[in-house]
């Protein structure tokens, strides 16, 4: 219209754009609405917003490919954007409740004015960081965005259409997801009764297809340490073994001696690692997400062979590591205090949480070595128990598996999130009908 509609017409621009409406609602309000928004959003054909809310007080993924690593991958919970307004107590993942580290701040601070940089595509100074805090040369040093990135790195490198990938289950679902990715054939061995690495499956299992072995130590959801002491058996197997080590600063067992050439101590126990075959074939991958405090920024490393490192490095873009990332992991390494002083609050809290939830009538919870617990329930299935705590405002973990399927993970918090979790729990067991309890 050459402006006459603007210039002379009785609408504006505001007449044709879309009116929206927001409103808060506490859980208990928003429990009410859920059927009325799903019904809504069934009946307008938005079947995203019906999975939604579903999720919400499902406490899991969004529906669709209910993949377990997607459900790790998203928080665990799919419910990130809901913010502490829905959840004001979020026990799902496995952060560091205290935040990062001061220093960290100040370094993202100082950061600012760099945003518009792009970063060191070749990792100069996190190599050379890195390597000198790890003990070891910088060629065996590489960052990514997040453990996970490091983790679909080597899935690349180890797997694809005929290879097979061994996974000790209950564990960590992205290394489930990796092989489906790449199209490998996951061979499931279980962990033992105490949610330990079965030495004797996995050598059963092992065949001339197999080229990789995940080993998550202490374990994710279980939180049980791993078996350490098994790792020379594992690396005379023949496949490459990965050794994710995203909560040892909460236990202080690795492996990370053996790729210095140096014994690994277990326990009360030194075990000896034949140098070469931990040059080889073992792999360690550390994340900066838990104790440090940095989940929101993605930054993970891995530690190998240069020769392995370097074949790694060739499928990682050049600026996978955000100029924040990088000030705030390197910052932190110089924190030592602080990161003691977290580990100190955090363990105090976990052996308290332990004693709290084993009082509980019927309850059983696993020893742990991370940041987190997994708690048997007296119940035939959790599901319910974790969607009525969601409705309470706090969220925790459920896994569908059989051997999971009456558990609940709940992330080490704060004082005053742990006690909220734990008065939420009793309050809900307390309303169990004699049906959903488990015999």
């Amino acid at each position: 219209t050459a402006g006459f509609a603007r210039g002379f017409g009785p609408l504006a621009v505001e007449h044709f754009g879309r009116w929206m409406q927001a409103q808060a609602a506490t859980p208990a309000g928003l429990a009410s609405l859920r059927t009325t928004i799903e019904c809504l959003a069934t009946t307008e054909g938005l079947p995203a917003h019906a999975a939604s809310i579903r999720a919400r007080f499902a406490g899991r993924a969004l529906e669709g490919r209910e993949h377990e690593g997607r459900e790790e991958m998203s928080g665990a919970s799919g419910l990130l954007a809901a913010g502490p307004a829905v959840f004001p107590v979020r026990l799902n993942a496995n952060e560091n409740p205290y935040g990062s580290s001061p220093r960290a701040r100040a370094a993202i601070m100082r950061m600012v004015e760099f945003a518009s940089r792009y970063p060191d595509a070749a990792q100069r100074e996190i190599r050379s960081r890195f390597a000198a805090f790890l003990g070891v040369p910088e060629a065996m040093v590489m960052a990514g965005n997040g453990s996970d990135e490091l983790l679909h790195f080597i899935a690349l490198h180890e797997l694809g259409p005929g290879a097979e990938v061994i996974i000790c289950e209950p564990t960590f679902g992205i290394y489930r997801f990796e092989a489906d990715l790449a199209g490998a054939k996951v061979i499931e061995v279980p962990l033992d009764g105490d949610f330990r690495v079965d030495l004797a499956a996995v050598r059963a299992a092992v065949t001339p297809a197999t080229t990789l072995i995940w080993i998550c130590s202490p374990n994710n959801p279980t939180g049980t340490a791993c078996n350490l002491e098994i790792l020379p058996e594992l690396l005379q197997l023949g496949p490459r073994v990965v050794v994710d080590e995203a909560y040892y600063p909460f236990s202080d067992a690795t492996v990370m001696p053996a790729l210095r050439g140096e014994p690994v101590v277990v326990g009360n126990a030194t075990i000896t690692v034949e140098p070469t075959l931990a040059r080889e074939r073992l792999v360690v991958v550390r994340t900066m997400s838990k104790i440090a405090g940095l989940a929101g920024l993605r930054f993970g490393y891995a530690v190998a062979d240069p020769a392995y490192i370097r074949a790694l490095d060739r499928r990682r873009h050049p600026f996978n590591i955000n100029v924040m990332a990088e000030a705030a992991a390197l910052a932190t390494l110089e924190d030592a205090e602080w990161m003691a002083a977290i580990k100190a609050a955090i363990e105090s809290e976990r052996a308290r949480l332990t004693e709290r939830l084993a009082a509980l009538p019927g309850v059983r919870v696993w020893p742990s070595a991370a940041n987190f617990l997994l708690a048997d329930l007296p119940v035939a299935e959790a599901g319910p128990v974790i969607r009525t705590l969601a409705e309470r405002g706090v969220l925790v973990r459920h896994y569908p598996q059989e051997r999971l399927k009456r558990s609940l993970r709940v992330t080490v918090g704060t004082p005053a999130e742990n006690d909220a979790f734990l008065a939420a729990l009793a309050a809900t067991l307390a309303t169990l009908a004699p049906q959903e309890v488990r015999p």
